[in-house]
This record gives C-alpha cells, structure tokens and sequence, in this order.
C-alpha cells in the first residue's frame, strides 16, 4: 500500500504506528489431499498463536477470494467437485499478515 498526504515545503513529518506486513511465510509444508467431495488444507506454523486466512482462486485465476479468516487450527476443509484450484494460506499475528503459501489441486 501508499501512503499519500499533502507536504509543505521544508517541513519535517514523523509516520508511526504502521503495521507492516511479514514478506517470509512462517507456513511450511502446506498440503492438499482431496476425495470425491471436499479438499483438506494442512500445514504446519512456527508461531503457535497464529491464526489463519485461506484464499481460494478458481482453476488457476490470478485474483484470490477470502473464503476463512481467523482459522486457529492448522487444517481447512472445503467442497471438492472435481474443479482445479488454488489455495493460499497465510498467517495473521499481532506483526500482520504474510505472503503465505500456495496449493494447486487439480
């Protein structure tokens, strides 16, 4: 993101109090095993207070859709007809959000 404002000439501004986001992913080994009906998500975190937000892109669409947030386990079920999709898993701690990782099911 930017952060715009209107500057004057010779003035000096202090920004503070911006929450960042993390670049490198603390999920590892994320994973996707699916059956006639649904997908299973796991993955493993090195943070064990984080939580979980679990994307979803249709066949291998370049825009992601929120379809869990707040996710406190280490595992996301979804319904699985059979359609390609990717999956993007990232972690939310009190430092933000990171990149995450992805999954392709086909």
């Amino acid at each position: 993101g930017k952060i715009r404002f209107e500057a004057k000439s010779n003035a000096t501004y202090l920004v503070s109090d911006i929450k960042t986001t993390t670049n490198i992913s603390i999920i590892r080994d994320l994973k996707a095993c699916t059956t006639e009906k649904k997908v299973e998500l796991t993955w493993e975190c090195a943070d064990a207070d984080a939580k979980f937000v679990v994307f979803k892109a249709e066949d291998s669409a370049p825009k992601y859709t929120m379809i869990a947030n707040g996710v406190k386990v280490k595992c996301f079920a979804d319904v699985f007809e059979g359609e390609r999709a990717t999956y993007k898993v990232c972690a939310q701690t009190d430092s933000g959000i990171d990149n995450g990782k992805v999954v392709f099911v086909a």
